[in-house]
């Protein structure tokens, strides 16, 4: 019934205290496997085997990276998967148009982190209007009134006080 990668996979998955572990095992999500539902995609505990680290994400098929997941618990990380791809091309094409629009003299300005990102599209956003580079001042101690979470606006970081609307 079960190949060698198979049962080493049910075996390294964890039990579940107060059921038979020949039986009964879960993924590392908490999901139940029952052992006889191996491949049974849409079985309440159906289960497959599952990459630790994705093979798009450079993982092997190596039985090291591989483990025993319920079929939801696969389909999930797939779907994050591909979401963090998504949201990796959206910032890699915001950064190519920030690096395309910037002045010449914020060309040099590495865009390896985001503090110096920010500080490239602060700069840009301040030679485009003619004002200063906005400056952020720290909050005071305790708001007088209104919300103590900081409300960013230009020039600093302010509570929001319901009396001014700011």
């Amino acid at each position: 019934m079960f190949d060698s990668n198979q049962h080493t996979l049910w075996e390294w998955a964890s039990w579940v205290d107060g059921l038979n572990p020949y039986y009964w095992r879960q993924d590392f999500r908490g999901r139940l496997i029952h052992r006889n539902a191996y491949g049974l995609r849409f079985h309440p505990y159906g289960w497959e085997k599952g990459h630790i680290r994705a093979a798009a994400d450079g993982g092997s098929d190596g039985l090291w990276n591989l483990q025993a997941e319920h079929w939801q618990t696969n389909l999930e990380k797939e779907n994050e998967r591909q979401q963090r791809e998504r949201e990796r091309k959206q910032v890699d094409a915001f950064l190519g148009m920030l690096s395309a629009t910037l002045p010449s003299e914020y060309k040099s300005t590495p865009l390896n982190s985001i503090s110096s990102q920010l500080h490239a599209f602060n700069g840009l956003l301040a030679a485009r209007s003619n004002m200063p580079e906005p400056t952020f001042v720290p909050e005071s101690n305790k708001p007088r009134f209104g919300f103590s979470a900081p409300t960013p606006i230009m020039g600093g970081l302010r509570s929001y006080d319901p009396r001014n609307g700011l």
